[in-house]
């Protein structure tokens, strides 16, 4: 790696500064507290960049220029011929930033955002597997901040083995022990787990196959009685069987029988109807009806000339005349009518005077002059008095007139209802007399069809007799004629078939012994119902027996079946249970053997991973080996006296002067320095490969003059085997080995850059 230009923006006491850095060694000079280690820790902060500051006691606010919320810190850096620029953005109002760019001919690419994604390509470039580790490699390697320098020879032997073998990997050693310490504790937890588990198992099985075992025995005995129990059910089923097929037939024979009869009495019944037959077109009810209705129009009849002597009685005493047709009621209403047109001509007269004597009334009062002649009234007074008496009655004589005209109109009102009543009545006894002769008509027609019927059927021929004769005849036909058709249908088509009724009731007899009932020839249909229902009582009784012995047995099969089944099952699973357990006897043995092949692993993962491991002391060695090569070979290009290196499997560091081991304790400073870089390059190597720049943070803190001088010499030896070297001090001789130099200061609190001449 090699570091082309650091930009610092708003960064600790830098406002905008920006350096760019060469091959050769690239010196910072400056007093102390002017911005000079600022530049190395922004290029650390940038490059390595975690979310947790490394510097400055990882405060945000602390790596701001002050008065500023924001900043930034950009390095261009060139790795392997390829140009990359890191940017870190710092934020006091959010979350910190950091970019990833390769630089190219057409611009920048943006490679990776965010702390890990960053890391991980920066530690990718610089051979590092591990980039959780790069930051404390980097600190103990290639970049040495302030007061850092001899760090790795001021540690005790033992904290200097820890940080060393640290960055080799020895935590993933430890690590590795602790996972195969977990996972073998875990595995044997299951084991031991799984090993109980297997031998509850085991003794449930032995327990389960005893249990079984028993069961066997029991479900055969079970079997045996049961397999007994259903064969005699079957023996009792037949003769059961028998007894219904008996009833069965009985019952068929019956109905047989009982159709023999019905035949007999069909044919009985169809003579019987032949000889009545004549009698199926009259219906008695119809001269019965005849005659009740000459009966009722008769009685109607005389209700309403009852009625009519009634009005004529009720109109004499009324009117006061005697009133006995409708002609005498409509000469009493010309009379009335007469008398009503005179009182309207009266009543006219007497209210035209009333009008006339009211005028003349008026005038009189008005003057004095007769209203008639114009002549003058002596006594106007006793005029005007007459007039008004005048006219008093005639209004008297007017009320009379109106009152007898009101009796007149309400005379006139009831002599035209009696009226309309006789009319009616008259009307309606016509109506009836006409209604009389029709019925009269009929019943005549009627009785002349009877007399005839029997005179067919050698009857009486006088009318009485010869009715209630055919009456009790129909009666009888109607019977005949219903019981024919029932019989008709119960028959069907089969009218005409010839039965052995005889025969038949042998057979029923036959069937029916069981029973104990017997039948006759002359047996009543209700007695063939009564004994038909006791034979299907008995039928369903041993149906039912049948039923009920079958559903015992079907329950005895089911059972059978059952315990045989479960004879079955149970014999399968004897052989299930013998076959589990010897496999679960195996599973134990190997469960034994993967306990042995733990235990193995645990005595070699503890032999030979962790601290103390075979392989961390292998580690320890050959890392104290490859370390000690490396970095003597460093020494050699130094040139400065120092022979070689030796470092003891304990990490205790001694070097040789002349010949003499001498302890790096007692090293000078110079000494210290160059024992130092050469342990860091050497570390670099090993870890990341040829190391091209190292970058120095007041390496001269704590020399003195001399030591001061020699250090410079080293640092322009290891110079000519590194590409770059980065210095960061305030002594001005750095200026006689350095290739480009820049002067920082401080003034009023913010940090300037100036590049110097060589």
């Amino acid at each position: 790696m090699i570091i082309k230009k650091v930009y610092l923006n708003n960064f600790l006491s830098h406002r905008n500064s920006e350096l760019e850095f060469t091959e050769g060694v690239n010196a910072l000079v400056g007093p102390n507290g002017a911005g000079k280690s600022s530049v190395v820790e922004g290029l650390f902060v940038a490059l390595f960049p975690t979310p947790k500051y490394s510097v400055r006691e990882g405060r945000k606010e602390s790596l701001l220029h002050r008065g500023y919320r924001k900043g930034s810190i950009a390095v261009v850096f060139e790795v392997g011929g390829r140009s990359f620029k890191v940017v870190r953005e710092v934020s006091l109002d959010g979350s910190d930033s950091v970019r990833l760019y390769e630089i190219k001919e057409g611009g920048e690419v943006l490679k990776a955002v965010n702390f890990n994604p960053v890391i991980k390509e920066i530690s990718s470039l610089l051979g590092v597997s591990r980039h959780e580790l790069v930051v404390d490699l980097v600190r103990n390697t290639i970049l040495s901040l302030q007061d850092e320098l001899t760090k790795i020879i001021d540690l005790k032997p033992s904290e200097r083995r820890e940080e060393i073998l640290s960055l080799f990997g020895l935590e993933n050693l430890i690590n590795a022990l602790e996972v195969v310490k977990t996972a073998l504790n875990s595995k044997e937890k299951v084991l031991t787990a799984e090993e109980s588990d297997r031998r509850v198992r085991l003794s449930k099985l032995q327990e389960e196959e005893r249990r079984v075992k028993e069961e066997v025995v029991k479900l055969q005995k079970e079997y045996e009685a049961l397999s007994k129990e259903l064969k005699e059910l079957e023996e009792r089923i037949d003769k059961a069987e028998r007894e219904r097929s008996d009833l069965s037939n009985a019952v068929k024979a019956l109905d047989m029988f009982e159709q023999a009869l019905i035949m007999r009495r069909f044919k009985e019944l169809k003579s019987r109807y032949d000889e009545l037959k004549v009698l199926s077109a009259w219906s008695p009810e119809n001269l019965v009806r005849a005659r009740k209705s000459v009966s009722d129009v008769t009685a109607r009849i005389n209700k309403l000339r009852s009625d009519l002597n009634s009005l004529t009685s009720k109109a004499s005493e009324l009117f006061g005349r005697r009133v006995s047709s409708q002609q005498d009621l409509e000469e009493l209403k010309e009379g009335l009518n007469s008398r009503g047109e005179a009182l309207t001509n009266d009543i006219a007269r007497v209210e035209s005077l009333i009008d006339l004597y009211n005028v003349y009334l008026n005038k009189v009062s008005e003057s004095s002059k007769c209203p008639i002649c114009g002549s003058l009234i002596k006594d106007p007074t006793s005029i005007r008095q007459h007039l008004i008496e005048e006219s008093e009655n005639l209004k008297v004589r007017l009320a009379d007139l109106k009152r007898e005209m009101d009796a007149l109109l309400k005379t006139v009102k009831q002599v035209e209802a009696m009226e309309r009543e006789f009319r009616r009545l008259l009307t309606a006894e016509e109506t009836l007399s006409e209604e009389l002769r029709r019925a009269r008509e009929e019943e005549e027609r009627l009785a002349s069809e009877a007399v005839k019927l029997c005179g067919e059927l050698s009857l009486s021929r006088e009318l009485n007799e010869c009715v209630d004769q055919l009456l009790k005849l129909k009666e009888e036909f109607t019977k005949v004629s219903i019981e024919l058709e029932n019989l008709k249908a119960e028959l069907g088509d089969v009218t005409e078939l010839e039965l052995d009724v005889e025969g038949l009731l042998n057979e029923f007899n036959s069937y029916a012994s069981v029973t104990g009932v017997t039948l006759s020839l002359n047996v009543s249909r209700s007695d063939i119902i009564k004994v038909r229902s006791a034979i299907n009582n008995s039928l369903s009784r041993v149906v039912n027996h049948v039923n009920a012995l079958r559903n015992q047995l079907n329950d005895l099969n089911r059972r059978v079946g059952l315990i045989k089944g479960r004879l079955e099952e149970i014999c399968d699973r004897e052989v299930r249970i013998a076959e589990e357990i010897k496999e679960l006897r195996k599973a134990l043995e190997d469960i034994e053997q993967r306990k042995k092949v733990v235990k193995t692993l645990r005595e070699f993962s503890e032999a030979y991973l962790g601290r103390d491991g075979v392989i961390a002391k292998k580690l320890t060695v050959k890392a104290r080996e490859e370390l000690e090569r490396r970095a003597n070979e460093i020494l050699k290009g130094f040139k400065l006296g120092i022979e070689r290196l030796k470092i003891d499997d304990e990490y205790n560091i001694s070097y040789y002067v002349n010949d003499e081991e001498l302890n790096v304790k007692n090293a000078s400073g110079g000494e210290k320095v160059s024992i130092a870089i050469a342990l860091r390059l050497a570390l670099a190597e090993m870890l990341m490969g040829k190391v091209s720049t190292i970058i120095l943070d007041e390496p001269t803190v704590y020399l003195d003059e001399e030591n001061r001088e020699k250090l410079f010499e080293i640092l322009k030896q290891v110079a000519s085997n590194l590409k770059q070297i980065i210095i960061v001090t305030h002594e001005e001789k750095v200026k006689d080995i350095a290739d480009k130099i820049y002067r920082i200061e401080n003034r009023g609190l913010q940090s300037y850059v100036k590049e110097l001449t060589t």
